[in-house]
């Protein structure tokens, strides 16, 4: 599947929706796996072919969005909201599919979804009620800091030069 995908959206990428949703019609247990390889591919793409993947597969959607938003973490609520459109049933699936992508919103999620009541939610409605944006990335060590000041050099304040001039490398014979 890996391959297939790589290669016929190398050929296509504007054909990148069409072509996981073929191979989503034909196998299902495959779309969440071609959906992630398609957005590894074009990510720009990722919610038209996270929409496409679902609209063959519904029963697959909450695993489609757990594996684009594992790829596109940055468009979990494009992803979302374009599966919740082909499978509307799926409301707590893609919710589960997001909080197991995206750790960060899990907790969110679920405090919105338990004052719920236990019915099946919106999935928009959740997802604009879930304010935690996903951290950004943490640099850490190595770190150089940027001098308070540049250090100025004079010609004055240069020192010694060695006897001989500056052979600081002679070629050898």
């Amino acid at each position: 599947t890996i391959n297939v995908v790589k290669a016929a959206v190398g050929l296509n990428p504007p054909a990148a929706a069409a072509i996981v949703g073929t191979i989503a019609q034909s196998t299902p247990e495959v779309a969440s796996l071609a959906a992630a390889m398609a957005v590894t591919l074009v990510p720009n793409q990722a919610a038209a072919i996270a929409r496409a993947a679902a609209a063959a597969a519904p029963s697959q959607a909450g695993k489609i969005v757990e594996a684009v938003c594992r790829v596109a973490p940055n468009a979990y609520k494009a992803v979302a909201n374009a599966v919740a459109g082909v499978a509307p049933g799926a409301g707590k699936a893609i919710l589960a599919g997001i909080s197991a992508a995206i750790p960060a919103l899990q907790e969110p999620i679920g405090k919105v979804v338990a004052g719920n009541n236990g019915g099946n939610p919106s999935v928009s409605d959740v997802l604009n009620q879930v304010s935690t944006p996903i951290p950004a990335p943490q640099f850490g060590p190595p770190f150089v800091s940027i001098t308070p000041s540049p250090l100025i050099i004079e010609p004055s304040n240069g020192g010694q030069v060695p006897t001989g001039g500056r052979k600081y490398n002679l070629p050898s014979p």
